[in-house]
């Protein structure tokens, strides 16, 4: 990237990146240069929320899923979110999830009363806490959308880790 000069071709070769599923790439070349990627990568994050804001969950799977998730995970790497404020998250997470069929409307309540703490307590949380809150929105009852949402938390905490997120 460092030949670029301008954000929109820092955000057109990062978006390149993406569209070939070069993935693990996109998300060292935000490591590498994370000053000039910063600009960007807000742009391709408010695309992504946008297009989770459109969407049905079980519809946004394969590569898109993957996609949303490494622009998500990068961006809050880029905006200084440590990876123990996430993966307490994500533990939470994994506790509904071990109730299988089980879980309950009252979990997806509970952890978007979680997150409204975790974000309050760190305002670098703030646009992980909206699209969290978007994806929890549309987990309605059903455990299938449970998982897809559980797949892309996993997603936001691998490439958050690989974009160079801090402990």
């Amino acid at each position: 990237m460092d030949r670029f000069s301008n954000k929109e071709e820092i955000k057109m070769d990062l978006k390149k990146m993406l569209d070939e599923g070069k993935f693990i790439e996109f998300a060292d070349e935000v490591k590498r240069n994370r000053k000039k990627a910063a600009d960007a990568l807000g742009d391709l994050f408010n695309d992504v929320q946008g297009k989770i804001e459109k969407s049905d969950i079980q519809q946004i799977e394969g590569d898109d899923s993957v996609t949303h998730s490494c622009v998500i995970g990068c961006k809050i790497a880029v905006d200084g979110v440590s990876t123990t404020k996430i993966r307490k998250f994500l533990d939470k997470f994994n506790e509904i999830k071990e109730k299988g069929e089980k879980f309950s409307v009252n979990d997806v309540a509970k952890l978007k009363i979680y997150l409204a703490y975790a974000v309050g307590r760190e305002n670098k949380l703030k646009e992980f806490g909206k699209v969290m809150e978007m994806l929890l929105n549309k987990v309605n009852a059903d455990y299938k959308n449970f998982k897809i949402v559980s797949q892309y938390l996993e997603g936001i905490v691998a490439y958050h880790k690989l974009a160079g997120g801090k402990d």
